[in-house]
């Protein structure tokens, strides 16, 4: 063999061996697919932040890069835009998306909680309990389950919405507008909370009701996304019941790994279920909202839709067959 053949033989492998290395960069590493997911960055999130953590998206062939929001409002509005191909998010902007005829599926709800939602108020301002709001500045993350929270709260409290003035505010801004007294109050959550508390001191008082709203996080995705990756949404749904087997059986360690994503404080999951499903009570919830959207003219919406076709079932059908609870049949 002379020179001049293996000098030849030499460059094809190398092109060769560069072709390969930029298909499995292309593709994941190790050939896995590449998948970004949106995240609502809160406890809520917990079983994507276990699956991620402990291998569990990588073991069912998934390279995913999470991208992390606020609010779950933020996290499905970078799926309805094509920017991620999954999203955390609470069922109140999924509603709204289904209002707007918005090409989204829901495959499976993760989480749940009755005390997700609180209400963070200057004492300063002269605010000890629900009543003590009327005329109070209220700063609300509007489109999202803290709009229909607060809502239901006063209502329950016996007063009007109107009886608040309401200020439509970001996430990311409402901790420096309650410390610098821009606001009297806000509907906030963890891990904001804390900081806004740790802000505030022995200035803040904290309302809760959990007897009014029982908040559902789930999973969404694009509509073309899942008819194309059937397979992909399987693979993401088996990685996140391993996560809330993890979650169940290792509740400590969970939530120091969902710590080390949403806060510099210990985590706690006293206030959270972690189950996933698809259930009727998810529909109810979507309706029951649909009518308060309705009614408050957030929407040109005149009837509630039928939420049914939002509900992508096969995917958590053929993972885990009894956590599908919905009568759509």
């Amino acid at each position: 063999m002379t020179k001049k053949t293996v000098l030849i033989i030499a460059v094809i492998i190398i092109i060769f061996a560069g072709i390969v290395v930029l298909k499995r960069d292309r593709e994941g590493g190790g050939g896995r697919e590449k998948i970004i997911f949106a995240v609502g960055k809160m406890y809520l999130s917990a079983p994507i932040y276990v699956a991620y953590d402990k291998g569990f998206f990588a073991r069912e062939g998934l390279d995913v890069t999470l991208q992390s929001f606020l609010a779950g409002r933020d996290a499905l509005a970078s799926v309805i835009n094509g920017q991620a191909q999954f999203a955390s998010s609470a069922e109140t902007p999924v509603m709204f998306g289904g209002l707007k005829d918005d090409k989204i599926f829901i495959i499976a709800t993760i989480a749940y909680s009755k005390n997700h939602l609180k209400i963070i108020c200057r004492k300063d301002r002269g605010i000890a309990g629900p009543r003590d709001l009327r005329g109070k500045t209220v700063g609300v993350l509007r489109g999202a389950a803290p709009e229909y929270f607060l809502d239901v709260y006063l209502t329950y409290n016996g007063m009007k919405k109107d009886s608040v003035r309401i200020i439509d505010i970001k996430s990311e801004e409402m901790t420096a507008a309650i410390a610098e007294g821009k606001i009297d109050a806000a509907v906030t959550w963890d891990p904001l909370l804390t900081a806004q508390q740790k802000r505030l001191g022995d200035n803040a008082a904290v309302l809760t009701n959990d007897h009014i709203y029982n908040l559902q996080w789930t999973i969404v995705a694009g509509q073309g996304f899942v008819n194309k990756h059937r397979e992909t949404v399987r693979k993401l749904i088996r990685a996140l019941v391993k996560a809330n087997e993890y979650i169940v059986n290792n509740p400590v360690d969970a939530e120091k790994i969902t710590a080390r994503h949403v806060t510099e404080e210990s985590v706690s999951f006293s206030d959270y279920t972690f189950d996933i499903r698809l259930g009727q009570s998810l529909l109810l919830n979507l309706e029951t909202e649909a009518r308060w959207a309705i009614r408050n003219r957030l929407t040109d919406k005149r009837e509630v839709p039928n939420f049914l076709p939002l509900m992508y079932t096969q995917g958590l059908e053929a993972v885990e067959p009894d956590a599908v609870t919905l009568i759509y049949k």
